[in-house]
This record gives structure tokens, C-alpha cells and sequence, in this order.
């Protein structure tokens, strides 16, 4: 990535790509690492079969300014540049983290709100971060609606992060700012199971 595209060099954290799956014949999804770690266990984009979907990244590159790509099953994939974020500033990237997913408990719905506790979730102290940046999939609804997320020190806004159709996976990034106790709430207009990759967190 690195020296290419009107990209630096030298000096840059991570990129801001719109990847899009297209041509699959089987549902999956697609993950996006710096190449000289693991490959997380996370997904950056859900798809379906013979749709184009696409999903905003927030990608770290490593120390040869490579982004690496995988994919559940075969797909054609197409990745555009958005811009880039340079070493000095207060955006941390990091490799993709789970930080939540409900398939595993309770579908998600108007009531009770979901607060995820970054500080018992990930490496966030309190205080650390003003935002953080999500990946958030909705999977498993029955019809269609959207999904919140919101500082759970404020009011829920009558605003959408995500919408989402019955028995599709739809993923969104989502950047938002954390309550003053380090928390993140979350709904949905009807009951959906999410799933929340931690991909980075802006510093104050």
C-alpha cells in the first residue's frame, strides 16, 4: 500500500479502504490483517451469493506497508483507496479484536440496551479513548430493522449504524464515542444477534 495510490512511504499507520465482495456463489466473509501478524479470527465483511457488497475498512499496515486479504469461500474482491492515516496521529489501529458476539447468548432488542464495557472487553483503559472505531455485523434476523450504538452516557439518537434484512449477514463500520465510564450501548428496532470487532480507538 505504502508508496502507492499517492500513499507515503514512510510514516503511515493504517488506511481507510471500501472493499466490495462480488461474484460469490456461497455466502462468507472477508478479513483484512496487516500481513505480518495472524490472521485474526474476525470478519471485516459478511456477503452473499451473486450480490456486491461492500464495507468501509479501517486496515493497520505492517512494517513493508503490506495489508493482507482472506476469504471464507471464493468471491472477487475490490478494494479502493479512501485515504490514510500517518504514525502521528491520535487514531490506534490494531489487528481486529472480538469484543462481543450474541449468537452465543441472547438476541439483541429494544430492551435492554446491550453496554459493552470496553474496559473489561479490551485494551482500553478508562480515559484512554474519546471513540472507538467497530466493526459490527447484524446476522440472524427474522425481518428487517436497524441497529444504535451510542455513548451510554448520552440519550439513545433516533439515528441508525446499521440496517439490516431478515437472514442476511449486514457488517457496517461504526465509529463512536465512549461514555466518561469507558462504555458503549447497544439496540435494535428487532431482535438480531451482533457481533463487534474492535478495529482501533481514537486517543484524546
Amino acid at each position: 500500500m505504502t508508496g502507492n495510490f499517492g500513499i507515503p512511504t514512510t510514516g503511515v499507520s493504517s488506511v481507510v479502504l471500501n472493499v466490495t465482495a462480488t461474484g460469490a456463489t456461497a455466502p462468507g466473509y472477508i478479513t483484512v490483517w496487516p500481513c505480518n501478524q495472524p490472521k485474526p479470527y474476525t470478519s471485516n465483511l459478511n456477503y452473499l451469493p451473486y450480490q456486491d457488497i461492500p464495507n468501509a475498512v479501517i486496515a493497520t499496515v505492517d512494517t513493508n506497508g503490506q495489508v493482507c486479504f482472506a476469504s471464507s469461500s471464493p468471491t472477487f474482491l475490490i478494494a479502493d483507496i479512501s485515504g490514510w492515516f500517518s504514525q502521528t496521529s491520535n487514531l490506534n489501529v490494531i489487528t481486529p479484536l472480538r469484543l462481543f458476539d450474541t449468537r452465543s447468548t441472547k438476541k439483541i432488542s429494544k430492551t435492554p440496551v446491550y453496554v459493552l464495557d470496553l474496559s473489561a472487553t479490551s485494551p482500553i483503559a478508562l480515559g484512554a479513548a474519546t471513540a472507538v472505531v467497530l466493526n459490527v455485523t447484524a446476522t440472524g434476523a427474522s425481518k428487517s430493522g436497524f441497529a444504535t450504538v451510542w455513548p451510554c452516557d448520552q440519550a439513545q439518537p433516533p439515528t441508525s449504524n446499521l440496517n439490516f434484512d431478515a437472514n442476511e449477514d449486514i457488517p457496517n463500520l461504526v465509529i463512536t464515542k465512549v461514555s466518561a465510564t469507558n462504555t458503549v450501548c447497544f439496540n435494535a428496532s428487532t431482535p438480531v444477534n451482533l457481533i463487534s470487532d474492535l478495529m482501533g480507538w481514537f486517543a484524546p
